[in-house]
């Protein structure tokens, strides 16, 4: 059976608008440990145009080693990365690749959510593909059904889809993001947790009985796979 990997969750204090302390962290940490969940994957926002890479990743350094030492005390693996907003330009980004999941190739990107802005973001996500990141779209059932065709044109290009477990108890999307799961385009689950939410939390932990344990485990599965991809070195 594969470890259960919840691939989208803001859990480094201090970064983002997520986890506000230290002890935030912790009991966010628990309660993934007391619901099954094995890897967490913190993905603190990045929004290119606001901060500097340097800045994003000095906030990280700062609480990455008391992270480390509470997930290992509780039980829990924690895997640094990020979710990036795409914005104009962000192809050419220097530095992009330390924004990966730490040690792998995959990068999670987050697709502004203003039509306006849509069109040029998928432009630039072919790009960044085209670079050779394994491109990982953050949460793409907030783009169901309006943007549907986008998130089809960029699976088609070689992107992976990412999936939040609320998207399951939602509905209109539902049966949407269950259409993308049995295609086998979603690569990842996650619960974007962002406070100590337990109601909240156990709409991940139900996950493998909301899409069947089958998918579930196929999809964890792509997950392991995307933690073992190599680590991207710039040309």
């Amino acid at each position: 059976m594969s470890k259960i990997i919840d691939f989208h969750s803001h859990i480094l204090c201090g970064v983002d608008h997520g986890s506000e302390s230290l002890d935030t962290s912790r009991s966010q940490l628990k309660l993934m440990k007391e619901q099954g969940t094995e890897i967490a994957i913190a993905t603190s926002h990045f929004y290119p145009e606001k901060m500097t890479l340097d800045h994003f990743l000095n906030k990280v350094a700062l609480v990455e080693e008391q992270i480390a030492d509470a997930a290992s005390e509780i039980g829990i693996d924690v895997c640094i990365g990020a979710e990036v907003l795409v914005c104009n330009g962000l192809d050419k980004f220097e530095g992009l690749e330390k924004l990966c999941i730490r040690g792998t190739s995959c990068l999670l990107l987050e697709i502004p959510f203003v039509d306006a802005f849509i069109s040029s973001a998928v432009r630039t996500i072919e790009h960044i593909i085209d670079k050779g990141f394994v491109v990982l779209l953050a949460h793409i059932d907030r783009y169901l059904p309006k943007h549907e065709d986008d998130i089809d044109h960029l699976i088609s290009c070689g992107a992976l889809a990412q999936i939040n477990a609320s998207a399951f108890s939602t509905f209109g999307i539902r049966r949407k993001a269950m259409s993308y799961v049995e295609a086998g385009y979603v690569y990842a689950l996650g619960s974007d947790l962002h406070e100590v939410d337990k109601k909240g939390y156990k709409e991940f932990s139900s996950l493998r009985k909301k899409i069947g344990s089958d998918n579930f485990e196929a999809i964890m599965k792509r997950s392991e796979a995307l933690l073992k991809t190599a680590q991207y070195l710039p040309s």
